[in-house]
């Protein structure tokens, strides 16, 4: 039988809808319990950590033509130049370096400027750390509450489900 490729696409689509939904049909049968509660989300995280290393090694696989540097700052020339090392990286320390500063602190947050047109004419730049701020705020409070209050934080954690206030 010929299905036309439009409309494969929806019978697929169709098919994950009714899967799921027999899925959760499945859910309410008794003593299943710990295949939503523990096999399933485990399943997705290791899905998405999956999903995500894959990306990473194709983007990393992907041949660049030539190098377009995006970096400001000196660069490694003359010696009596002093360089910027983590402003323009020369070598896998100095990269290391400036990708630590970036995932941990933000820096391009940081560095966030606002621009504002003053008189109509004159075109004026000004420090923006607000974003910054906010940012560096909720990042670094969830890996506080994930690292006291996850299900496989280390002995001797606080663990609010097995207080003895919530189990009298």
């Amino acid at each position: 039988m010929f299905i036309r490729p439009c409309y494969r696409k929806i019978l697929v689509s169709l098919a994950i809808v009714v899967g799921l939904f027999l899925l959760g049909l499945l859910g309410a049968v008794p003593g299943l319990g710990w295949v939503f509660g523990v096999v399933l989300p485990y399943l997705a995280l290791a899905t998405f950590f999956a999903g995500l290393i894959y990306r990473v090694m194709s983007w990393a696989n992907i041949p660049v033509p030539f190098r377009i540097p995006l970096t400001s700052g000196q660069q490694k020339s003359l010696p009596w130049l002093k360089q910027e090392p983590l402003e323009n990286s020369h070598n896998t320390l100095t990269v290391m370096g400036r990708m630590a500063l970036e995932v941990l602190l933000f820096r391009s947050l940081l560095r966030n400027t606002k621009s504002q047109l003053i008189e109509g004419r004159r075109l004026v730049y000004a420090a923006d750390p607000w974003l910054w701020l906010a940012a560096m705020a909720m990042h670094w409070a969830e890996a506080v509450a994930f690292r006291f209050w996850a299900p496989g934080a280390a002995p001797g954690t606080v663990r609010p489900w097995k207080s003895r206030a919530l189990t009298n």
